[in-house]
Order: C-alpha cells, then structure tokens, then sequence
C-alpha cells in the first residue's frame, strides 16, 4: 500500500464525507491497520474539514480500527480533540485492534426490527 498524495487524500476524503451525508450514515468504521500517515497539516485539515460537516451529517458512533500502536491511536484521540475544539460533537469515538470488535460495537447500538411480511 502506497502513501496518499496530499490532494488525493483530500479528494477521496471529501468523497468519503459527501456519501456519509447523502446515506446519513449513523455508523462508520474504518480500519486503519495498513495504516497512512499523514502530516500535521493534513492532520489539522482533516479536522477543519469534519468540523465543516459535522453539523450536516448524521454519524453516532465511529469505531477506528488500528494496531496496537500508542501512537496510532494518540493520533485518533487528538483529531478528535481539535474537532472538539472546533465544534460540538456527540459522535462517540472508539478504538479496537481488530474489525471484530469494532464492528461488534457498531451493530450493539442497533436495534434491529425483524421484517415482517404483509402476505
């Protein structure tokens, strides 16, 4: 796996958000174990931009998936941190090791209606 150029990166994310409010999706996940790194800058823009949208979309909950890496994970916790400092939010944040656990917690806060067929 290749290293995103930085308009790229901003590209696909700014595709990503658009989806995310046009579905009004209330769960994401996204795993992060190949992991990219990305700048300060863009670490800063990517909080800028979420600030932006985050009163449009209609997300809870995010489970992120990464390594057991303090570092990936401080990383999480701080663009959370300089959202928060840009604007309310109520999405819950979590970290998990692995797409199991991560998924798990999403489909926790789901309650699911059985279908139920009018024949």
């Amino acid at each position: 796996m290749r290293q995103p150029e930085e308009l790229e990166f901003q590209g696909t994310f700014v595709t990503f958000l658009d989806f995310a409010k046009e579905l009004k999706i209330k769960n994401l996940l996204s795993d992060n174990r190949l992991g990219i790194n990305i700048t300060l800058g863009m670490q800063r823009w990517t909080a800028e931009i979420c600030a932006a949208y985050i009163q449009s979309l209609h997300v809870e909950r995010y489970a992120r998936i990464v390594q057991q890496d303090a570092f990936q994970q401080l990383v999480t916790y701080k663009m959370h941190d300089a959202l928060n400092a840009m604007v309310y939010n109520q999405v819950d944040v979590r970290l998990f090791t692995t797409y199991e656990m991560g998924y798990d917690w999403l489909v926790s806060a789901q309650t699911l209606t059985p279908f139920i067929s009018a024949s």
